[in-house]
């Protein structure tokens, strides 16, 4: 568990270090260095733990997170707060009441006799939930109405009074932030779900909005009864909705089967038949695909935190004496070290790290990283120009005045021949970009028209409330396909058909410039240039894509997936909209219509923001850019130094002598820099790997 946290707060501190170096040698500016800094520092890890009632989340919280017992166990969903685990230079807590609204709801949702769910068990439970808080309220008297809308700052001891089963203030928190003063915790996000189904839709959206930007969601089950009917909901409904890209399950007291001479093997095997016979039942192809790559662990929570709590603690509880001779005899254990081996929560961390290790170091190590090499790159390339100018300095110099003049016309005759390829090829990539956007766009326009299609379809065959809930599983199914299969795959068809087309068009550029250096500069070896400009025009390509060195660190939203959120939560909202949004009793006297109608207009609604123009815009090389890197590379730092070289030795003939020593001397330090700048380069290089592999 540690070791989780431990390695990223130590890839964090490697890859500051090797930030640092980098403005050491010069290769990033104060300014550069800082922002790169912020990037790492402010960039969160993000685990979301979700589960049933009495499936020893907070157990295993305990454990994970505090080694000791923090986090209090609420008895009923309605009354489990989401709580969000940070770091904090303080132990303390931020509390979140309901707002006026949110509780009015529930005073509403209140009123109402149970006999108004008509056998609609998700309202009856949301009615029972509203009835529940509003009873547990009655405590606090007339200071409710202080509280409801405000936040407020206590002790962490006092968190009991806001999350425990009995809290004074438990009926109206909404949700809590627990900061803990541990260095592992910096950068990291540990989401406590109270669950889904909540009575309070707000607190089930921030819910969402949680694991929406989680980098793992672990789903825990029990033991006693793993993957049950409300586990396969949690999963295939409610997960679905989030969607989740990554998910990983543990199977909380496995003490329980083992000692009734069950084996891990069993188990394990017993869960994945039952994820695999529910992912055939529900027919989503995205989240089949997740869950096929599930292992599930077998863990005990009790026993990896009794293997860290003080012996002389144990020993003064009855409850955790007990368990803790109990463990002794199944297990045939004796020691903490013991304990926590078998308790099989560090696989659990080994698998927590491995998602971390191939999703979250791409982002949060890689790209500044990769920056970092990056500017060691460019560096090392403007020592090579600056070395070649001084060698064409020295080749000028040894020129007579008739052999300048004809140096000079040629240069002219290059300039004014590469100038003219580049004007005709800024038509030609005019050309080309405007053929792939109203390609693009009639793509995306057929992508969106199909999933309009498809939802639609759903929605009008709806004809009593019974087909509700099987017309939010397609509802959510369609929008989970139309964002990992359709939209995705025609945002990648787009770019690839960009690249391809621009990527020829430059390769054919490239070709006539390269023949009017061997032309025109038989003494200037247009090699290395064009091997530049290849790469420099691959990187901006990254940069614009999202995945390389550009000013996008700031906003990792791009719009590629706003629209995708976009979209799905234009799925989601009309899906949730059976249970929160629009009541639906009664509409159904009509045959639906009504509930058909508003259920197609919040679809339009919200496909009608998503413009294709802007998504195209964004996720394919502009004409500008390229033309910039072609410009400022061939002309300005190649053409018109050579011709303003030459130009400078006409007019000043007679202090050759110096020039040549000067630029000898300067070659000689270039050459210097080289070899120094080689091996910073190769020890950044074989660290970076270093940080991002291991």
């Amino acid at each position: 568990m540690a070791d989780l946290f431990e390695t990223i707060q130590d890839k964090k501190s490697q890859s500051k270090e090797l930030i640092h170096k980098a403005k050491d040698y010069g290769w990033i500016s104060g300014e550069r260095e800082e922002a790169l800094l912020k990037k790492i520092e402010n960039d969160v890890l993000t685990i979301g733990v979700i589960g049933q009632m009495k499936s020893g989340k907070s157990t295993f919280l305990n454990a994970f997170v505090f080694g000791d017992d923090v986090l209090p166990s609420a008895t009923t969903p309605m009354t489990a707060a989401l709580s969000v685990i940070t770091y904090g230079e303080d132990k303390k807590i931020s509390v979140e009441f309901y707002s006026k609204e949110e509780w009015g709801e529930q005073q509403r949702q209140a009123a109402r006799p149970i006999e108004d769910a008509a056998g609609n068990t998700l309202l009856e439970s949301s009615i029972r939930a509203a009835k529940e808080l509003v009873e547990k309220s009655q405590k606090l008297g007339g200071s409710i109405n202080k509280l409801l809308g405000t936040t407020r700052d206590d002790t962490l001891d006092s968190l009991v009074e806001y999350v425990g089963a009995e809290g004074r203030y438990v009926s109206i928190v909404k949700s809590v932030t627990i900061y803990y003063p541990d260095e592992r915790l910096k950068g990291v996000e540990i989401v406590d779900t109270p669950g889904f189904n909540d009575p309070i839709v707000s607190r089930e959206e921030r819910t969402k909005s949680f694991l929406n930007k989680a980098d793992v969601v672990l789903l825990m089950l029990y033991a006693g009864k793993p993957f049950d009917a409300t586990d396969r909901e949690i999963i295939f409904k409610h997960v679905g909705q989030c969607g989740m890209g990554k998910i990983l399950v543990a199977i909380n007291k496995y003490d329980i089967p083992y000692e009734n001479g069950d084996l891990e093997e069993s188990l394990i095997r017993y869960v994945k038949d039952e994820l695999h016979k529910a992912s055939q039942k529900y027919s989503s192809s995205s989240l089949n695909d997740i869950v096929a790559q599930v292992t599930p662990v077998p863990i005990s929570a009790s026993m990896a935190l009794l293997s860290q709590l003080n012996p002389s603690k144990v020993r003064s509880d009855s409850v955790a004496q007990f368990a803790w001779d109990r463990f002794c005899r199944i297990f045939g254990v004796s020691t903490p070290e013991q304990f926590m081996r078998k308790s099989n929560v560090g696989s659990l961390s080994g698998q927590i790290m491995k998602v971390v290790d191939n999703e979250k170091s791409q982002i949060l190590f890689a790209r500044p990283l990769n920056a970092v090499m990056s500017a060691g790159i460019t560096m090392m390339a403007d020592i090579e120009s600056e070395s070649y100018r001084h060698r064409t300095v020295l080749k000028s110099l040894s020129y007579s005045d008739d052999e300048l003049e004809e140096k000079y016309d040629d240069i002219v005759k290059a300039e004014k021949r590469i100038r003219k390829k580049l004007s005709n090829f800024e038509l030609d990539l005019e050309d080309i970009i405007s053929g792939v956007q109203n390609d693009g766009v009639s793509k995306l326009r057929n992508c969106l028209g199909c999933y309009e299609q498809r939802t639609m379809g759903i929605i009008n065959a709806i004809s009593s409330s019974s087909e509700a809930e099987e017309a939010r599983d397609k509802l959510t199914a369609a929008a989970k396909d139309f964002k990992d299969r359709d939209f995705a795959y025609a945002i990648d068809d787009i770019k690839t058909l960009s690249n391809r087309k621009i990527e020829r068009a430059v390769k054919d550029l490239l070709d006539d410039v390269e023949e009017i250096f061997d032309r025109f500069l038989p003494d200037f070896d247009g090699a290395p240039l064009i091997k530049d400009l290849k790469e420099r025009l691959q990187q901006q390509d990254q940069t614009l894509a999202g995945t390389g060195d550009g000013e996008t660190y700031e906003d990792e939203t791009s719009v590629k997936e706003q629209v995708i959120s976009s979209a799905i939560q234009c799925a989601l909202s009309f899906a949730g909209g059976y249970f929160f949004g629009i009541d639906i009793s009664g509409f159904f006297d009509d045959g639906g219509e009504s509930v058909k109608t508003e259920l197609a207009g919040k679809l339009r609604n919200n496909l009608d923001n998503i413009d294709p123009s802007k998504i195209v815009n964004s996720i394919i090389c502009q004409k500008d850019d390229i033309l910039k890197i072609l410009n400022g590379r061939m002309i300005d730092q190649v053409i018109a130094p050579l011709r303003n070289q030459i130009e400078d030795i006409k007019r000043n003939t007679a202090d050759r002598e110096e020039k040549t020593r000067l630029s000898e001397k300067a070659l000689s330090d270039l050459t210097m820099k080289k070899s120094t700048l080689t091996d910073q380069m190769n020890h950044m290089r074989s660290a970076i790997q270093s940080v991002i592999n291991n």
